[in-house]
């Protein structure tokens, strides 16, 4: 066992030099291993976090009274990939195998949720998030072998489809799968990964001393391989989305975190997340694994012509 602490910050608190943040209060976690727990907040009036690692762990904490106003009560050890707060009582779920739930926080727990995201998707990792605008579903979960699931809240066993990004290997690291709606668009999400190396074409495959590393630490300009979930944030319009197993292809495609040396040899690195702009709507923000931080807009191709 080890402990880790969740330190809550108040970013008013803002004293010279600028760069400092007050440390506001403290939320010791026991977890087993070397678990990151997942973290969300209840911005009531009451202010709360909820956090855990696992279903068994995960609990509300009064910001102020560090009192438990909220937990599973479960002996069910399945690892959670997301955590997110809807309203004021309920919160949704994501495990790493891509069972799904949401959760009344005044209710004891009996979460309405699916346990399988879909055919095809064993021995996958998933994230999930909720919040799509406009008619339609509105919880996207990503796989990360690039299957794409669209949920309605009201009837999670049945999903409303099941779509094939193209991703040409799986990705190795759950951390940094993700998938986001826009919040200032209809029916529009974005999807990003870590990459993993595969040999190319004509190539030897990958020595055993370099498959023992991290994928994070290489990129193609020093080894000549490519990148499968290929180090690019992709946009998508789910509105004519429906039925299982189809193949669907972005609107557009950000590559600016690959680029190219003076020799013509790509360099790689790893996008590690992506997130919308609050107030302009086709505004996103991209990190990668080289310390870049990207902000950029993008256009609607097909719309274009």
């Amino acid at each position: 066992m080890f402990q880790t602490c969740i330190n809550i910050l108040d970013f008013s608190h803002f004293h010279l030099p600028p760069d400092v943040i007050k440390a506001v209060s403290t939320i010791d976690v026991c977890e087993e291993g070397c678990l990151w727990p997942r973290v969300a907040i209840f911005s009531s009036a009451a202010p709360g976090v909820l956090h855990g690692a696992r279903l068994s762990s995960l609990k509300v904490v009064d910001l102020e009274s560090q009192k438990t106003t909220y937990s599973s009560g479960v002996s069910d050890d399945e690892l959670l990939s997301s955590l997110q707060v809807l309203d004021t009582d309920t919160f949704a779920f994501c495990c790493t195998s891509g069972r799904l739930g949401l959760v009344d926080t005044r209710q004891k727990w009996t979460p309405s949720e699916n346990l399988r995201p879909g055919s095809g998707s064993a021995g996958g990792r998933w994230c999930a998030e909720a919040g799509g605008r406009g008619p339609g579903p509105s919880i996207a979960s990503l796989g990360s072998d690039g299957q794409l699931c669209l949920l309605d809240p009201r009837d999670l066993c049945q999903p409303v489809s099941l779509v094939q990004c193209p991703v040409s290997m799986p990705s190795p690291d759950p951390e940094l799968l993700r998938v986001t709606w826009a919040p200032g668009l209809d029916n529009c999400l974005a999807i990003s990964a870590c990459g993993i190396l595969v040999p190319r074409p004509g190539i030897e495959p990958v020595p055993s001393a370099v498959k023992a590393q991290s994928p994070n630490h290489w990129t193609a300009k020093e080894f000549p391989w490519n990148l499968g979930f290929d180090g690019t944030v992709q946009v998508y319009d789910v509105t004519s989305w429906g039925g299982m197993g189809r193949q669907v292809e972005p609107l557009f495609t950000h590559k600016g975190h690959i680029f190219l040396d003076g020799n013509g040899m790509d360099t790689a690195p790893l996008v590690t997340t992506h997130t919308w702009h609050p107030c302009k709507p086709r505004t996103l923000l991209s990190a990668a694994s080289d310390a870049s931080l990207h902000v950029w807009d993008w256009v609607d191709l097909h719309a274009a012509r």
